[in-house]
């Protein structure tokens, strides 16, 4: 047989090989797409009441490597929440009545997809109590949490959050009340003076 007549043969082959090579690698990175974890840090609140918990909301398992809050000025670090808020503020939660719950070091767990775990959870029920939850939240404003975590391929991830835009201070919420107050008398004098055309329902 003449080496021509194996060009053909050769051409078949290194295109199967690349079929195959080419079809596995879309398939290992559909794998790592359908299991990949996604963090989330959840703050749940009521003027008198405070929730903050580390969820996953991706399709695979999340494997926390490292959980770290941090003030922001960058003078203190803790991997425990608790650790940052002033002991004096946190003493005054120490009571016969079980209002607070809190988790310590979650370096090493793992979170399954669809679930969470609670970081934080006060449930006031003096108004010496819910006082106190005030002041935490004014604490909270000042740190932020950066999360280090992998999937089960063990492919590195990164999350980061800052408090603050779930504790915003009074000025804050009373600028944003203005805005919105602003935006909605300019859109009301606009409808009044034909600039805008009622929407039909």
């Amino acid at each position: 047989m003449s080496m021509q007549s194996d060009i053909p043969m050769v051409v078949i082959t290194v295109a199967a090989l690349f079929v195959a090579v080419y079809s596995s690698y879309l398939q290992r990175k559909q794998s790592f797409r359908s299991v990949r974890p996604v963090a989330d840090f959840e703050v749940r609140q009521r003027p008198d009441k405070l929730l903050i918990r580390l969820e996953n909301h991706g399709t695979g398992p999340m494997r926390i490597i490292s959980v770290l809050f941090i003030t922001r000025d960058g003078a203190n670090a803790n991997h425990n929440l608790i650790k940052l808020i002033s002991k004096d503020l946190w003493d005054k939660t120490a009571s016969d009545e079980p209002w607070r719950r809190y988790s310590g070091l979650l370096d090493g767990d793992t979170i399954p997809p669809g679930s969470g775990i609670r970081i934080l959870k006060l449930e006031p029920t003096t108004d010496e109590q819910k006082d106190v939850v005030k002041e935490i939240k004014g604490e909270l404003r000042e740190i932020y949490v950066e999360v280090e975590y992998m999937d089960m391929y063990e492919k590195k991830y990164f999350y980061r959050k800052e408090f603050i835009d779930s504790f915003p201070s009074a000025d804050v919420v009373e600028e944003r009340v203005s805005q919105y107050s602003d935006s909605f008398e300019f859109k009301a004098q606009l409808k009044l003076k034909g600039h805008i055309t009622p929407t039909k329902t």
